[in-house]
């Protein structure tokens, strides 16, 4: 479909070309600070014409009425109330743009990835889209590991991997929420998500591409 630049037939070619839009805004956006409006922009760029009435394209949820079911239908979590959602955004673009990585403190030193990872989890968190929340939380993470030079993610996919092992991906939020906010659950396994999402680049591209890419 996207080498033939045709228009997209069914919700699974929607979401794929929302993706490619939403990896290309993350990619062109990689020298700017973290703002609403970029948020929502990642947003409206990753679920636009899917299903509007379905994700609200570009809209932060006014309603109560968004949790994350287990495998079996029932509620295993509830993210913040609405009316909380815009003091608790403004916080955490705050905490995205704070300079963990420069010169500073050594106690405030966050490696980029590490900060990723907590990325990630802190958008899955406050979950503040009605759908496609999942797919902003990846994003914010290339997004910032594009930031910080490390463009090698244009073309190593994280998606796949988290798709083929929901559950373990579920479990490192909840062991994250049950033990007082310890991100170390979550980090660690994105980390090792990120490694094999690495090594499995390595195992696919020869080495003299990669060589001759960079």
């Amino acid at each position: 479909m996207l080498a033939e630049n045709r228009t997209p037939r069914t919700e699974s070619e929607k979401m794929i070309l929302g993706n490619r839009r939403l990896m290309t805004l993350a990619w062109a956006s990689r020298s700017e600070a973290m703002s609403m409006s970029l948020l929502l922009e990642f947003h409206r760029e990753a679920t636009l014409g899917i299903d509007d009435a379905r994700y609200r394209p570009g809209q932060i949820r006014t309603t109560d009425d968004v949790w994350v079911a287990g495998r079996d239908g029932d509620v295993v979590y509830t993210p913040p109330a609405a009316k909380e959602l815009a003091g608790m955004l403004a916080l955490f673009i705050d905490w995205i743009n704070y300079g963990h990585e420069a010169g500073g403190a050594p106690q405030h030193y966050l490696h980029p990835v590490i900060k990723a990872c907590m990325m990630h989890f802190g958008l899955g968190y406050l979950h503040p889209f009605h759908d496609g929340n999942g797919r902003v939380a990846r994003a914010l993470c290339y997004w910032y590991l594009f930031k910080h030079g490390y463009d090698a993610f244009l073309y190593i996919s994280l998606s796949q991997l988290l798709k083929e092992a929901p559950i373990q991906y579920g479990e490192a939020y909840l062991k994250t929420e049950t033990d007082n906010q310890d991100v170390t659950y979550f980090v660690e396994y994105q980390c090792r998500v990120l490694e094999r999402a690495v090594n499995g680049f390595f195992n696919h591209v020869p080495l003299s591409t990669r060589l001759k890419r960079h």
